[in-house]
């Protein structure tokens, strides 16, 4: 059995947690590392392989919930017109400094003071969510490329001080680790509710390839049919037989993308949605876009297209058998996505859900008694120092994140899962030694006539 304390994979297992059905399986405590390593390497071999991604992923590169109030209260401090900047402050108060709680009262202002013909509160209302959501998409839309240049040019001590490229390099890893799949497992699936081009980024940079829902062309329109082709190549020239290429995946933006602006459709077009170039993106203004912002409001704006299109992806993806959900960086804020997540559990018994993530015991998935949902999270630590601090997941407070002597920043947060399993997946499997071993002993055996 392994030590608990003893540093296996880079880390210390004293302070990992792991549940199935909300309880901890007894060889889980007799040797952790053996356990988890295990597990994940099993779950990453079931043929429905997907992902769900949250804000958390992308941090340090994009903020949280918590910093993107802070640097949208920053961008309105120096707002010139009195009556915005003492509305924010004054909804700001009774919504505790909430994002999205701030955005779904303006809404309802807005929405009740049309009701009634009060233009001048209603247009005061209106700009003040045009500049929040103006904010937003600043801070989200960012050529990731040219960021990393930006830091690489500005000479940074490591790569953990240069958020841009750390985040990328994650992101790196994790396509490179899970894209050379088995071709007898299907293909990766990647749901994300971020609306930043660090997935793309990532896929382009590590020569993944990938299906996003739009066409290929000068112009790139969304088409959900394009989620059920595949890329593949030919076996042969001379016999007309073809396999799936090993290195690709289908990437479902659930909640849209900076890149992502309605255009007027040609010719036989069924959706005006457009995919462009990252640094095309600052000529479209925010009305133009297609994403989702963090308000209340977002359960109804997907029922629209092309979000239902992809949420019924979703569904689809969660109810084929032998099929594993992992969750990263997602907070189970968003009731919409929960709700397929339920309902995929409740028809599937073939469907696990891996969340990694340290989520509060007032999550209703915290609550669920059912063996098919797993935790996995490690408890802070009363040391010193966590050297990146960045990688938290969704809602979790940076304030009390401290400095721990090992340097080793906790499972639950992408970078450090990513590093495990890529660790896990390049090491080779102990039963699967074992049963080559017995099968070349029998081999042995009946060659020497025994």
């Amino acid at each position: 059995m392994i030590d608990n304390d003893k540093k296996e994979y880079g880390r210390s297992w004293e302070n990992v947690q792991f549940t199935q059905g909300g309880k901890s399986p007894e060889l889980f405590q007799k040797g952790k590392a053996k356990y988890i390593a295990q597990f994940l390497r099993d779950q990453l071999q079931l043929k429905n392989l997907s992902f769900l991604f949250g804000s958390g992923t992308s941090t340090p590169a994009l903020p949280l919930m918590a910093d993107l109030y802070r640097e949208v209260q920053e961008c309105l401090s120096t707002e010139s017109v009195y009556k915005i900047k003492s509305l924010f402050d004054k909804v700001s108060a009774n919504a505790s400094e909430n994002l999205e709680e701030i955005l779904g009262l303006l809404y309802a202002r807005h929405s009740y003071l049309e009701g009634i013909k009060s233009e001048m509160g209603s247009q005061t209302t209106k700009s003040l969510i045009d500049k929040i959501e103006g904010c937003i998409l600043t801070r989200l839309n960012q050529d990731i490329l040219a960021e990393c240049t930006r830091e690489k040019d500005s000479n940074v001590d490591n790569q953990s001080n240069a958020p841009f490229i750390s985040t990328l390099n994650v992101y790196e890893t994790f396509y490179r680790t899970l894209s050379l799949r088995s071709k007898e497992l299907s293909r990766l699936s990647v749901f994300t509710t971020n609306n930043d081009l660090f997935n793309e980024t990532a896929m382009d940079n590590t020569n993944t390839m990938y299906i996003n829902g739009f066409t290929s062309g000068l112009k790139r329109y969304f088409n959900p049919s394009l989620f059920h082709y595949t890329y593949s190549k030919r076996m042969d020239s001379s016999i007309d037989k073809y396999e799936p290429v090993d290195n690709m995946v289908y990437l479902y933006k659930l909640h849209g993308s900076v890149n992502w602006v309605e255009q007027d459709s040609v010719g036989n077009k069924f959706y005006n949605i457009v995919e462009i170039d990252a640094k095309q993106s600052v000529s479209f203004g925010r009305s133009e876009r297609v994403m989702i912002y963090p308000t209340p409001t977002k359960q109804n704006k997907s029922l629209g297209s092309p979000y239902t299109d992809i949420i019924r992806a979703f569904h689809h993806k969660l109810l084929q058998p032998n099929s594993v959900l992992f969750v990263c960086g997602y907070s189970f804020s968003d009731e919409h996505l929960n709700r397929i997540i339920y309902q995929a559990l409740a028809a599937n018994s073939s469907l696990n859900v891996v969340v990694v993530n340290k989520l509060d015991e007032s999550k209703e998935i915290k609550q669920v008694d059912d063996r098919r949902i797993y935790h996995l999270w490690e408890e802070k630590q009363d040391l010193t120092k966590v050297t990146n601090s960045s990688e938290l997941d969704e809602e979790e407070d940076t304030s009390e994140v401290v400095e721990t002597t090992e340097k080793t920043p906790p499972i639950h947060y992408f970078s450090e899962f990513v590093n495990l399993m890529s660790e896990i997946i390049s090491q080779p499997d102990d039963r699967q030694e074992l049963l080559n071993k017995f099968s070349n002993e029998i081999l042995n055996q009946l060659q020497s006539g025994k």
